[in-house]
C-alpha cells in the first residue's frame, strides 16, 4: 500500500472592512440586549404617510465594477502541474479572465472563462501556457503569482483555489486567492514553521500583488522566541522563492518548530502574500502550513478558532490507513505579541453516535513563544474515549484576534500517515464550498458544525450538473457545538434520496456543496470543513468552503416628515452569494435620532417627526460579514451602521379672504395668507387650492386653468381669481379650501350667483318692496301712488325686481347689490304746433342738433332701490317722463334704457333693455297726457322708435 498522507490545504483570508466586534456569540448578544433596551424610544401607530426623498439617499444595491482577486502561487517547473478551480458563488453568469504573472512579474493574458450561476470549472494552466506562451516551460523558473479579473458587485463573488500538484505523488497544495488592495495596513504576515525530519524540504514563496516595489523582512525565531531576519525585495508583480531549511541553519537554531514572519517595511502586507509549504519526495508528505495576518484592526476581547475535523489517535476506517496505525495528535500555538498570553483547548470529540467535550489549560505563552501541546493526553487519562475518532479543537483566549497562530496536525510516528486541519475563526448563516470528488478512486466528507450558543437548523445542499441541479439533504437542527457529517460517495453509491425524493446519478463524480441556517439569514454561528480521500495515493486533502458574506447594508428611506407624521425605516442588505435584496429591519440591535428634538425612532425603526428641522437616523445591525485581517472566505460578527436621516416641514398657517358670492361667468377673488414660522429655512411644500360642491348643484373654477386644483408654492400675501360656472342651487354649497398634504389648513364656503331681471308696468308696488314709501313720498312728485303705470302729468310708473339665484343668499352687507341703468339714446320733442321739433338729444348722430354723450354714471335712483334681499328679490322703481313743456306747448320723450344689477361692482345680471315714451302737453290752467298717437305713454321690454310720431 502506498504511503497514505493527509495535505492541508488552507483557506487564505481576504479583506474587506467592516468594524469588528467579539464573535463570542453570548457575550455579543448580552451587550446587544443592554445596548438595545437602553436606546429604544416609543413611537405612535402612522398618522398619515409621509414623502420619502430619494436625492437623499445614503446608500442602495451596488452596480456592477470591475473586480480582482489574486493567486498566490503557480507552477509549471518539470515534476510540477497547477489547475485552477473557479466557482460563481452568485446566481447570474459571471465572466472571468485569468491572467497569469511570472516570478519576474510578466502578465500573460489566458481565455476568458464563461461561468454559469453557482457553476465550478478547472483550467489546466499546462494546457493554456502550452497554447498561449510555451516558452515559459523551457525555464527553470517557470512559476508565478495570477490574478483574476471580473466584473462583479463584489470582489467576493468568485471563490477561486489553485491546485498546485505532482502528478502521480500524493504532494498537492490548494492555494486560495486572496484581495489586493487591502483595506487596512495590518503589519505583516505570521506563521510556524516545522521541520520535524532532515529529509523534508521547505519553500517559503512571497508574492507582491501589487505595481510597486516591496521590500520587506523575513523573520524567523526558533521555539523561544530568538529571532534572524533576511532582508527581501521585490519587484512590481514578482514571485520571490527560498528555502526554509536554509534560513533555520543559517540562523542556527536547534528546535524544530518556530516563528515565521513576513514584515514588509511599509507595514501594508496586503500587497504581499506569505506561503509555506512542505514536502518530502520520498514519502509523498505534503502540508501547507497556514499563514495569518497581524494587526491592530480588532479590539481586545474573548477570541475563539477551531479546526474542525482533528483526526485523533485511532484513525477512522474511512481514512484507509493501516489497522495498526497510530497517530500522534498535535497542536502547535504561537504567541506572536510582546507579553505573555494563556489559552485553553476544548475538544469536541465523536465516536459514532457518542459525542462529548474534554479540555486543558495551556500555560501561559511566553512572548514570541512557539509550544507544542500533546492532544493525546486527553485519550490517555481518559478524558476522551480510545475509540474516538474525529475532535473539532478550540483555541480561546482573550487578546486581539490572531494573537495566538495554531496549527493542528496529526501523524504516525514515522510521518508516513496522517491529518492536518487548518485552525479557522470564520462562522457564518452560510458557506459555499469548492469542488467535491466520489468515484471508484475518490470520496469526500463533508462536515458543518454550529459555534454558536443555540439551537441552528442546518439546510445542507450538493449541487452538480454545472452547478444547475441540487440534491437537498433533510434539514437538521444542531445544538451548540454539535456538527453533522455527510459522506457524499455514500449518498452516490447507495442511490439515497434527499428530501425531495431524488437521488443523484450512480455515475456521478464531482459538485459543489453549500449549506446555511434556516432561521438565520443575517448573523450566523455555523463553520464548515471537507476532507477529499484519493485512494490511488492513499491520502486526504482539506479543503474549504467560502462564507457568504453580507457586503451591502443602507437604511431607506430618507423620509420628509410633517410634525406628528410617522414612517417606518428599513434596513437592507445584499448578500454575496445569495444577490437580490433582503429587509433585516427586525434584525436591527437598535437605533437613535441626531436631534431628538426634531424627530425621535422606536427600537422596532419607527421614525416620530416632532418639529420642523433635519435630524439623522442611525442604527446598529450585527451581521456576518467578511473579517478584515483575515482575508478569503473568512467571515465573523460585524456590525455596520446604517444611517438615512429625516426631514421635518413646518406645516405654514394659511388664511383665507373673499366675498361670498361669485357671479356666475365672472371672477371672484380669493385673498391668501400663507405663513410659515419665524426663520424657517426649510422645505416649502406645496398648497393646494380646492374647489368642490358640498350639496346641490353649482360649480366654480379657478380662473388660471379653468380646474377645480391649484397648486401653489407662494408665501406672503397673494391673490388667485375664481370663476363661476353654474350657478349655485342653495346658498354657500360650494367652498374652496386650502390643502397641505391631504389636511386641510382653511376653508371658505361661497355661493354661485346670477340676478334674473324682470319689469313690472302695471299692479301695484308689493310691500315688500323698501323703497315702495320713499318712491311714493318723494317730493318731487306728490302725484305719485302704488300703482304702476301712467299716472299725472305724464309719467309711467316702472318697477324693475331682480330674482338673485340662489334665493337663500345672504350677502355681506345691504348694499352688496345695485341696480344700474344707462340711457342708450333719447329724443326729445316740444313745439306749440304737435311737439315735432327735436330740442334734446343723447347718444345718437345724423340728426340736425349736436347730441350730448351716453353718460358713465347710472340713471337710477338710489332711494328708489330695495338691494337688501328677502326671498332673493331686489328692486328697483322708476317713473320717466318728460320735463315740463312750455305753455302751450307738446313735449315728447322717446328713451331707450339698458338695466342691471352689480354684485360688489362686478355685473351680476344680463342686461335688460326696456324703453319709456311719453308726451306731455301744457295749457295755462293744465297738463295732459298727449294722445295724438296711440301706441305713445308707455314703457316697455325692448326698444322704441325715437321719432315724435313713432312712424
Amino acid at each position: 500500500m502506498k504511503a497514505l498522507v493527509a495535505t492541508l490545504l488552507f483557506c487564505l483570508q481576504m479583506l474587506l472592512f467592516a468594524s469588528p466586534i467579539q464573535s463570542t456569540q453570548s457575550e455579543s448578544e448580552a451587550s446587544r440586549s443592554a445596548a438595545k433596551s437602553a436606546t429604544s424610544s416609543a413611537g405612535n401607530p402612522d398618522s398619515q404617510k409621509p414623502r420619502t426623498n430619494p436625492a437623499k439617499r445614503k446608500g442602495g444595491p451596488k452596480a456592477p465594477a470591475p473586480q480582482e482577486q489574486f493567486g498566490h502561487y503557480w507552477t509549471l517547473e518539470p515534476g510540477w502541474e497547477s489547475v485552477l478551480e473557479l466557482r460563481n458563488l452568485r446566481p447570474e453568469n459571471l465572466k472571468v479572465t485569468p491572467v497569469l504573472r511570472t516570478a519576474e512579474g510578466v502578465e500573460i493574458p489566458l481565455p476568458e472563462v464563461s461561468l454559469g450561476p453557482d457553476e465550478v470549472q478547472t483550467i489546466d494552466l499546462l494546457t493554456q501556457v502550452r497554447s498561449l506562451a510555451p516558452q515559459l516551460l523551457t525555464k527553470a523558473n517557470a512559476y508565478g503569482s495570477l490574478v483574476l479579473k471580473f466584473t462583479s458587485v463584489d470582489r467576493l463573488t468568485l471563490y477561486a483555489a489553485m491546485m498546485v500538484r505532482q502528478p502521480g505523488s500524493p504532494i498537492s497544495f490548494h492555494v486560495d486567492t486572496a484581495l489586493y488592495p487591502g483595506n487596512i495596513a495590518r503589519g505583516s504576515r505570521e506563521s510556524i514553521w516545522w521541520l520535524s525530519r532532515p529529509e523534508l524540504d521547505a519553500d517559503l514563496i512571497v508574492t507582491n500583488f501589487s505595481a510597486h516595489p516591496k521590500p520587506a523582512r523575513l523573520v524567523l525565531s526558533d521555539s523561544a522566541g530568538k529571532t534572524a531576519e533576511t532582508r527581501i525585495a521585490l519587484g512590481p508583480r514578482q514571485t520571490y522563492r527560498t528555502k526554509l531549511r536554509y534560513l533555520v541553519q543559517k540562523a542556527k537554531f536547534k528546535s524544530e518548530f518556530g516563528g515565521l514572519q513576513l514584515i514588509p517595511d511599509d507595514q501594508d502586507d496586503s500587497a504581499l502574500q506569505l506561503t509555506h509549504f512542505l514536502y518530502d519526495a520520498t514519502t509523498g508528505f505534503s502540508a501547507h502550513m497556514k499563514v495569518l495576518s497581524r494587526g491592530s484592526g480588532f479590539a481586545v476581547g474573548p477570541q475563539t478558532t477551531r479546526a474542525p475535523m482533528m483526526a485523533l489517535s485511532q484513525p477512522d476506517p474511512a481514512l484507509g490507513f493501516p489497522a495498526e496505525t497510530v497517530l500522534r495528535p498535535v497542536v502547535f500555538v504561537r504567541n506572536i505579541t510582546a507579553k505573555p498570553i494563556s489559552a485553553k483547548l476544548a475538544l469536541n470529540w465523536f465516536a459514532g453516535e457518542k459525542a462529548g467535550v474534554a479540555t486543558t489549560e495551556i500555560a501561559e505563552l511566553g512572548a514570541g513563544e512557539t509550544r507544542l501541546v500533546e492532544i493525546s493526553q486527553f485519550q490517555a487519562r481518559g478524558d476522551i474515549p480510545k475509540d474516538a475518532h474525529w475532535a473539532t479543537v478550540s483555541l480561546s483566549y482573550t487578546g486581539h484576534r490572531g494573537d495566538i497562530i495554531p496549527i493542528a496536525a496529526s501523524y504516525e510516528a514515522g510521518g508516513r500517515y496522517g491529518v492536518q486541519t487548518p485552525f479557522s475563526q470564520s462562522v457564518s448563516y452560510a458557506f459555499k464550498g469548492g469542488m467535491w470528488h466520489v468515484s471508484p478512486i475518490h470520496n469526500t466528507l463533508l462536515t458543518a458544525g454550529n459555534g454558536g450558543t443555540k439551537n441552528a437548523t442546518v439546510s445542507f445542499r450538493l449541487r452538480f450538473d454545472g452547478g444547475k441541479r441540487l440534491y437537498e439533504l433533510p434539514d437538521r437542527e444542531l445544538a451548540p457545538g454539535e456538527q453533522m457529517w455527510v459522506d457524499v460517495g455514500k449518498l452516490v453509491r447507495n442511490q439515497v434520496p434527499d428530501k425531495n425524493g431524488v437521488a443523484m446519478p450512480i455515475d456521478l463524480e464531482h459538485g459543489s456543496y453549500e449549506f446555511s441556517d434556516v432561521h438565520n439569514p443575517v448573523l450566523g454561528y455555523l463553520y464548515e470543513g471537507k476532507l477529499v480521500i484519493d485512494k490511488t495515493y492513499g491520502h486526504a486533502t482539506y479543503g474549504c468552503s467560502c462564507c457568504c458574506p453580507r457586503y451591502n447594508t443602507w437604511m431607506d428611506p430618507w423620509y420628509g416628515f410633517l410634525p406628528g407624521q410617522t414612517g417606518q425605516a428599513g434596513v437592507f442588505t445584499e448578500g454575496v452569494c445569495t444577490g437580490g435584496t433582503i429587509n433585516v429591519t427586525q434584525a436591527v440591535s437598535w437605533w437613535w435620532t441626531g436631534n431628538s428634538g426634531v424627530g425621535t425612532v422606536s427600537g422596532s425603526g419607527l421614525e416620530s417627526a416632532a418639529a420642523a428641522g433635519e435630524t439623522s437616523v442611525s442604527s446598529v445591525l450585527y451581521y456576518t460579514g467578511p473579517m478584515p485581517e483575515a482575508g478569503n472566505c473568512e467571515c465573523g460578527e460585524l456590525q455596520a451602521y446604517p444611517e438615512s436621516g429625516m426631514t421635518v416641514d413646518a406645516i405654514p398657517s394659511v388664511a383665507l379672504a373673499m366675498d361670498k358670492g361669485v357671479v356666475k361667468d365672472q371672477n371672484g377673488t380669493l385673498d391668501l395668507i400663507v405663513s410659515y414660522p419665524s426663520g424657517y429655512q426649510g422645505n416649502i411644500r406645496p398648497l393646494t387650492l380646492q374647489i368642490d360642491t358640498t350639496s346641490g348643484s353649482g360649480s366654480a373654477v379657478f380662473a388660471n386653468n379653468n380646474g377645480s386644483s391649484l397648486q401653489t408654492s407662494q408665501t406672503g400675501s397673494f391673490s388667485v381669481s375664481i370663476k363661476g360656472t353654474a350657478t349655485s342651487s342653495t346658498a354657500d354649497n360650494i367652498r374652496v379650501r386650502a390643502i397641505f398634504e391631504g389636511n386641510t389648513l382653511a376653508s371658505k364656503t361661497f355661493s354661485v350667483i346670477f340676478v334674473t331681471i324682470t319689469m313690472q308696468t302695471s299692479g301695484s308696488i308689493p310691500i315688500e318692496n323698501g323703497a315702495r314709501d320713499a318712491y311714493i313720498n318723494h317730493p318731487t312728485n306728490p302725484s305719485r301712488t302704488a300703482n304702476l303705470g301712467q299716472f299725472s302729468p305724464a309719467y309711467i310708473g316702472v318697477q324693475f325686481t331682480g330674482t338673485i339665484s340662489p334665493t337663500n343668499f345672504a350677502p355681506e352687507s345691504p348694499s352688496s347689490f345695485e341696480f344700474k341703468r344707462s340711457i342708450l339714446k333719447s329724443r326729445v320733442y316740444e313745439d306749440a304746433a304737435n311737439g315735432s321739433t327735436l330740442v334734446h338729444c343723447i347718444n345718437d348722430s345724423g340728426l340736425s342738433i349736436t347730441c350730448e354723450p351716453r353718460s358713465a354714471g347710472s340713471d337710477t335712483v338710489p332711494q328708489f332701490q330695495d338691494v337688501d334681499p328677502s326671498n332673493g328679490l331686489i328692486y328697483d322703481l322708476d317713473g320717466p317722463g318728460p320735463d315740463q313743456p312750455g305753455v302751450g306747448n307738446t313735449r315728447r320723450l322717446r328713451v331707450n334704457f339698458e338695466e342691471w344689477v352689480e354684485y360688489r361692482g362686478v355685473r351680476a345680471s344680463a342686461t335688460f333693455a326696456w324703453f319709456s315714451r311719453s308726451s306731455r302737453k301744457r295749457t295755462s290752467t293744465s297738463e295732459v297726457y298727449e294722445t295724438s298717437f296711440g301706441s305713445d305713454n308707455q314703457a316697455g321690454i325692448g326698444t322704441t322708435a325715437l321719432t315724435w310720431n313713432l312712424q
